[in-house]
């Protein structure tokens, strides 16, 4: 890889896998001929090469349609409506009251449409073109690109499973950094690279965690690092575990995924306490931080 690094324009690299990944979500068929490599300086993990005509392929449908086999609004509600839940306990509803909150790259704005009855604005960031009349008819102010939104306009800015999917990140969160005002929150929530079952279950996980759509991975340290770098102040590290236990066993038995699903012998204590230790020791299957705009 000769290209220098995005985020701190070193040019060395190492090479942490080469094998096949996933081409778009779960259950797609796996591809060849890309590697997943890591900045010598700071330690950033990047998919060599980018896929071509990321930008066209984001505004299209076909992106949706790859990923989620769905563009439809119900469907995908169905889908991700739970994820929501751990959102909200993260930031809680007494900080989002009265407040006018930017979710960046929220698709069909479902993060929106729950705290729209408490906050004073909702405006939704999303360059898929498709999603445009969606978020206006649900009452969101819509604009395709973090650099539409209005510099020290916002209160609160959210963006969840996002950034790994931007080819410049540092870009992508200037713009976040500068449309909020002095002293605003910024909450960012994305998959991380040292998931539990990236350090128990390297071999096979692998090449279900690496994937076509997803340009950078990250942990704590240099989500931290990107964050740091695009000007703001971290108040809080921590995460959110998306999967419960019976996945996890799966995965050591049989390989693959399983969803969520009930274990008779695994009771709410029992999870609870499960997602508590990874998040604790940055092994959740997300990362997620509050920053501050100074």
């Amino acid at each position: 890889m000769k290209e220098k690094c995005n985020l701190c324009n070193n040019d060395e690299y190492d090479l942490v896998y080469e094998g096949k990944i996933r081409s778009a979500g779960v259950g797609s068929e796996f591809v060849e001929g890309f590697k997943i490599l890591e900045c010598n300086s700071c330690k950033i993990n990047v998919l060599s090469p980018f896929p071509d005509n990321l930008k066209e392929f984001y505004e299209s449908e076909e992106y949706r349609k790859h990923y989620d086999h769905t563009t439809n609004e119900k469907e995908l509600a169905s889908k991700y409506d739970f994820e929501q839940n751990d959102r909200i306990n993260k930031i809680g509803i007494e900080n989002l009251r009265g407040k006018v909150v930017a979710d960046y790259g929220c698709g069909v704005g479902l993060f929106l449409d729950v705290i729209k009855g408490v906050t004073k604005k909702t405006i939704a960031v999303e360059p898929m073109i498709a999603c445009m009349h969606i978020l206006k008819n649900k009452g969101h102010v819509y604009y395709e690109y973090p650099i539409n939104v209005k510099e020290d306009s916002l209160d609160i800015a959210v963006s969840f499973d996002a950034l790994e999917h931007i080819d410049k990140p540092l870009v992508f969160l200037n713009s976040i950094y500068n449309s909020l005002k002095k002293d605003g929150i910024f909450y960012i929530s994305i998959p991380n690279k040292n998931d539990i079952l990236m350090n128990v279950h390297n071999e096979f996980y692998q090449e279900f965690f690496y994937c076509k759509a997803h340009l950078y991975y990250y942990d704590i340290k240099t989500l931290s690092y990107v964050i740091k770098k695009a000007g703001f102040r971290i108040v809080e590290k921590s995460g959110i575990h998306k999967y419960d236990f019976f996945n996890f066993i799966s995965w050591l038995k049989t390989d693959k995924p399983c969803g969520r699903k009930y274990l008779s012998f695994v009771d709410s204590f029992f999870e609870s306490g499960f997602n508590n230790e990874l998040i604790r020791m940055n092994m959740s299957s997300h990362l997620f931080i509050k920053a501050q705009k100074q």
